[in-house]
């Protein structure tokens, strides 16, 4: 029994199927959808079950502990000399900022490719979105740094003596921010890139625990159509997101009403 081939957009500017295009047509037409729960709502949605929540969260427990290391070693080093300490560590941090974001860059690009029935890949745009979001963890970890150095230098009255930076803290914010932000950047990113004539949507999906904020609960279950300029992504505002620090929120998408949890 023959079946009949979706339409897609396959051609090129000229109206010529390109390889790629067909291959990606037949995936389309003939591969299952992957990853589909059969949940209808984004309240039966379990993150910790998520593949790629897993995963995402594995690098960034890695890269917590790395940078909690790296933090250590610059507090105790002889120097307190800022730019001195930047040159001499400034190579490993961003080694270690640019091995996870590129690692979870990959998990939110499978995540979405794999919805679309194709395989994962990178083009230029994603090279750029990975350049980026490593100058933004590295400007932040340095910056947590600096005010670490600098603590005793800011005078604010208290009663209450000023506790020392705990690097385990620092480097636990980073990495939260970094991999929440990282995700969510992946995602829309990759789906942009991959068009489709069936309507797409955007979910925001909470860990539904008791950890989660007052920011975040009421996004729980909200839908923004993908093509909506101002979608808001986990995170502080501060590393371009639109909730806050330690965020573990995600956007998953969502088509032909069903959620797709990769």
């Amino acid at each position: 029994m023959s079946r009949t081939r979706t339409r897609t957009r396959t051609e090129d500017s000229t109206g010529v199927r390109t390889p790629y295009a067909a291959a990606y047509a037949y995936r389309r037409a003939y591969a299952p959808r992957t990853a589909l729960t059969e949940k209808q709502s984004a309240d039966d949605i379990n993150l910790n079950r998520s593949k790629s929540s897993q995963q995402a969260r594995k690098i960034e427990e890695q890269l917590a502990k790395d940078l909690e290391a790296l933090f250590q070693t610059i507090m105790k080093d002889e120097s307190k000399d800022f730019a001195v300490l930047q040159r001499k560590y400034g190579p490993k941090s961003e080694q270690l900022i640019r091995t996870a974001v590129q690692q979870i860059y990959l998990i939110g690009s499978a995540y979405a490719t794999s919805t679309q029935n194709t395989t994962a890949f990178i083009t230029q745009k994603d090279l750029e979105n990975i350049r980026k979001q490593v100058d933004v963890t590295y400007a932040s970890f340095w910056r947590r740094v600096y005010d670490a150095l600098h603590k005793e230098d800011i005078i604010i009255p208290t009663e209450e003596p000023s506790k020392p930076v705990d690097p385990a803290v620092e480097a636990a914010l980073i990495s939260t921010v970094t991999a929440t932000t990282t995700l969510a950047l992946s995602t829309l990113s990759k789906l942009s890139q991959l068009p489709s004539e069936e309507k797409r949507t955007l979910v925001w999906v909470t860990e539904q625990d008791p950890k989660v904020c007052e920011i975040c609960r009421p996004l729980q279950g909200r839908e923004w159509d993908e093509t909506d300029f101002d979608i808001p992504q986990p995170g502080p505002e501060s590393e371009g997101g639109a909730t806050h620090h330690r965020c573990r929120c995600r956007l998953l998408i969502k088509q032909d009403g069903d959620i797709l949890l990769g």
